[in-house]
């Protein structure tokens, strides 16, 4: 990689800060955008609830030149340098992505999600018609998992707070409002978290991977979402956990699988 590719690459900063009109919680959201790489074309990198943009920041520069596309990481709401805000759901973030990253549209050929962000990004897919690769995501929220995030929100465990820390940008406040976020989340219940239509519109368009031993979204839950998105890729990876498919034991395989599923996919 050249000296000067290479400084450009680094040098991550805030792209947009554009609101969103029909936010949920009935508030202006700016949301903030990194950018690393160059190209007419890009990539879109949604990261996990509680992480920022910065969570793809040791992979960004190699994907933005092995690609040659620019990689658009955006912080979602109350993450990161983005505002905070009152309420999070996914299809509120969703919409303060779409406006945020609007400029870009037509250069987009891939959203990439994790966890929550592969929440978010599916939705955003569903939207603007794009192909989605989604890590760690399941059809809706099981018994465990919102009495896990109703405990959250009233205080944070230490292995959640261990993870929220180094992200958080803005301090104690940011702190307080991802704790309160766990309490939006659990407060979604067991419903569907991708709504038919939203599946439907995904047809043929989305690859799915997770953690063979993910305990957070479990094997069900994925053959659930994937059996939901007709024509949708379901692939696990042997004995990874949650988001551990992105992690340096299975980060190769991930990244191929994506780039192939990419490198299938018209540009729209």
């Amino acid at each position: 990689m050249n000296t000067s590719f290479t400084r450009r690459a680094l040098a991550w900063f805030s792209l947009a800060s554009i609101a969103a009109p029909n936010l949920a919680w009935g508030e202006r959201a700016p949301i903030n955008v990194r950018s690393v790489g160059e190209g007419p074309r890009s990539w879109v990198l949604v990261h996990p609830f509680g992480a920022s943009g910065r969570f793809w920041e040791a992979r960004a520069p190699e994907l933005a030149a092995l690609h040659g596309v620019r990689i658009l990481s955006p912080d979602l709401p109350s993450h990161g340098a983005s505002p905070l805000v009152q309420r999070f759901d996914y299809g509120s973030a969703a919409d303060a992505l779409a406006a945020a990253l609007h400029e870009h549209r037509d250069s987009i050929d891939l959203i990439v999600g994790a966890s929550s962000g592969g929440l978010a990004a599916l939705k955003l897919a569903a939207a603007w018609r794009k192909p989605v690769a989604a890590i760690g995501v399941g059809a809706s929220f099981s018994t465990a998992n919102v009495a896990a995030m109703a405990a959250e929100s009233q205080a944070l465990t230490s292995g959640a707070d261990q993870w929220v820390t180094p992200f958080l940008e803005q301090g104690a406040p940011q702190r307080a409002a991802i704790q309160r976020h766990y309490g939006d989340l659990a407060r979604l219940g067991e419903g569907a978290l991708i709504a038919p239509a939203e599946c439907d519109a995904l047809a043929g368009a989305v690859l799915i991977i997770n953690g063979g031993a993910d305990d957070f979204f479990l094997r069900d839950s994925a053959h659930a979402l994937a059996d939901a998105i007709p024509r949708s890729l379901l692939t696990f990876v042997s004995g990874a956990g949650h988001l551990q498919p992105l992690g340096a034991a299975h980060r190769v395989f991930t990244w191929r699988a994506i780039a192939a599923f990419a490198a299938t996919r018209v540009r729209n």
